[in-house]
C-alpha cells in the first residue's frame, strides 16, 4: 500500500503498486483481491483472516462457487459443518 513497486495489473496496464491499491480502493492491510481470467474483480478479504478462512477464500475463487453462492459466510458455515460431520474439527482461531 505504500510502496510504489511496479507492477501490470490484470488489465494490462502498467503502474505502481501504491497507484492500484487507491484505484482499488483497498484501505486496509493484509488483503486479498481475486480476479477473474478477464481481469474483473470478483471477490476481496479486507482484514485478517485465519488459515481456515484463508484457504476457503481461494477455494471460493478458485471453484468458481462465487458464481452460485454470492455469500462467502453461507459458504464457510457449509464448510465448517461439512467437515465437522466427517468428524475433522475446525477451529477458526488456528
Amino acid at each position: 500500500m505504500r510502496y510504489d513497486s511496479p507492477l501490470v495489473a490484470p488489465d494490462g496496464r502498467k503502474r505502481s503498486s501504491a497507484e492500484w491499491v487507491r484505484e482499488l480502493n483497498i484501505r486496509y492491510a493484509p488483503s486479498l483481491v481475486f480476479f477473474d481470467v478477464q481481469g474483473n474483480e470478483v471477490f476481496r478479504t479486507e482484514a485478517y483472516l485465519r488459515r481456515f478462512h484463508v484457504h476457503d477464500a481461494m477455494d471460493y475463487v478458485d471453484s468458481g462457487a462465487y458464481r452460485v453462492q454470492p455469500s462467502f459466510q453461507r459458504l464457510l458455515q457449509h464448510r465448517s459443518e461439512v467437515l465437522a460431520a466427517r468428524g475433522i474439527p475446525v477451529d477458526l482461531m488456528q
